[in-house]
């Protein structure tokens, strides 16, 4: 029979799991047992029995991640001397991520040259790691283009900046409707 985990200095218990270092695992808390979490992922649980009760008060038990986030998307249209950069259209971003992606959503705004706008995308189920923005712009019967100076990915939930990038993409009239940044 598989020996339990034990309670060692491979485990760290801390407030931010930004202060863990490699092979450190934080112990919190889940529906009445302790488990143990490395790299982001539950890995088991930890017994705190009789032998280990010395343990208890050397740890401190985190809460739960949360399963669920609140996003912030903004959207600079680029300032460029010649053509139109600014858009009539409808311009749609999809967050993806490493599990999974969320659904399109609209974002709302006149989006005119220098200026930025911002869609919250709210109690959106993890998406895992960032990986990039899609953007899609539909710019009707106008046949008109839209310019994208740059995007910042904000998850407004744990107050992580996940991207500030420069795009510098042209949308609609002779460019692709849809693209991906960063």
């Amino acid at each position: 029979m598989p020996k339990s985990p034990t309670i060692d200095e491979r485990y760290l218990s801390v407030n931010s799991p930004n202060a863990l270092q490699p092979g450190q695992s934080q112990i919190f808390q889940l529906d009445g047992s302790y488990v143990y979490q490395r790299d982001g992922n539950i890995e088991g649980t930890v017994s705190l029995s009789t032998g280990d009760e010395l343990l208890r008060h050397s740890i401190t038990v985190l809460p739960a991640p949360p399963s669920r986030f609140d996003y912030r998307i903004r959207l600079r249209t680029w300032d460029v001397p010649a053509g139109h950069a600014a858009a009539d259209g409808e311009v749609r971003v999809t967050l993806v991520g490493t599990q999974r992606s969320t659904g399109e959503i609209k974002v709302a705004g006149n989006f005119r040259r220098g200026e930025w706008e911002s869609v919250i995308i709210s109690n959106v189920e993890d998406i895992g790691d960032f990986r990039y923005v899609k953007i899609n712009y539909d710019d009707g019967d106008e046949d008109n283009g839209w310019a994208l100076d740059r995007i910042e990915v904000t998850n407004l939930t744990t107050k992580t900046l996940l991207a500030d990038q420069v795009c510098h993409q042209w949308y609609g009239n002779d460019a692709p409707l849809q693209n991906k940044c960063p």
